[in-house]
């Protein structure tokens, strides 16, 4: 048998009592998924790119699939 659990709110007492709790049970095995930390970027970032990517629209820099992969990578 196999469940999973999606919590919001980990830092929760309650959650946590309850995590250690199961983990405490010798019949249960607990595998942790690593978390993925996709790169994130502040409001005033995210603003900023978007008034340079419409400056570049209305001055027809547009650019290929292939090159706008490469510059998201920088972001």
């Amino acid at each position: 048998m196999a469940f999973t659990l999606h919590i919001k709110d980990s830092s929760n007492p309650k959650v946590l009592a309850f995590m250690e709790y199961v983990k405490s049970l010798d019949f249960v095995k607990i595998i942790e998924e690593e978390k993925i930390n996709y790169p994130s970027m502040s409001d005033e970032e995210i603003i900023e790119r978007v008034f340079v990517t419409r400056q570049e629209i209305k001055e027809g820099k547009l650019i290929s699939q292939d090159e706008l992969l490469e510059k998201i990578k920088k972001w």
